[in-house]
């Protein structure tokens, strides 16, 4: 079972043992604080992380034609050893639940910053996003939080305050 936290509420003892700092991080385009959310394993260790906008105003991506208002996933990453297990449909479940309680109508994220770019778009994929500018190098991916909801399971429960999924 996979707990997903937000970076705020973490027990600082899991953070330290997982190699988690506890600190937020601004964006360096406009000095908002990046909402981070921790996925966390049965065991208690820190298995995956997304850092994101619930809601990002301007962003220099606008020309997606994202509906407006949308966030914006900034990173998300899961050890290796726990990838499949659902630590990332998790994470991308909760930010969906977050952002659409915030207004969002549309997530945007760039798929290509990883090693791992094929199976980066097939995750995303999996998770209701599509590619926003398909034939283009870019690999920018956009959907509806209803649609990463359906495709990551988060429509079965409700989020509770914790987070957990």
């Amino acid at each position: 079972m996979i707990t997903v936290v937000d970076l705020a509420l973490a027990d600082a003892d899991v953070l330290a043992a997982s190699g988690f700092r506890p600190a937020p991080r601004t964006d360096f385009r406009n000095g908002q604080v990046f909402t981070t959310l921790v996925a966390v394993a049965r065991d208690g260790h820190v298995v995956g992380q997304l850092e994101g906008h619930l809601h990002d105003p301007g962003h220099p991506l606008d020309e997606l034609g994202l509906p407006r208002p949308h966030a914006w996933v900034g990173v998300i990453s899961v050890v290796e050893r726990h990838r499949r297990a659902g630590a990332g449909r998790a994470l991308m479940a909760e930010f969906a639940r977050r952002a659409q309680k915030n207004g969002a109508t549309g997530i945007g994220l760039l798929a290509e910053y990883a090693d791992d770019r094929d199976g980066r778009i097939a995750f995303f994929s999996n998770c209701g996003f599509t590619d926003a500018w398909p034939g283009t190098v870019r690999d920018i991916y956009v959907a509806s939080p209803d649609a990463v909801l359906a495709a990551c399971g988060g429509r079965e429960r409700p989020s509770p305050g914790s987070g957990t999924t």
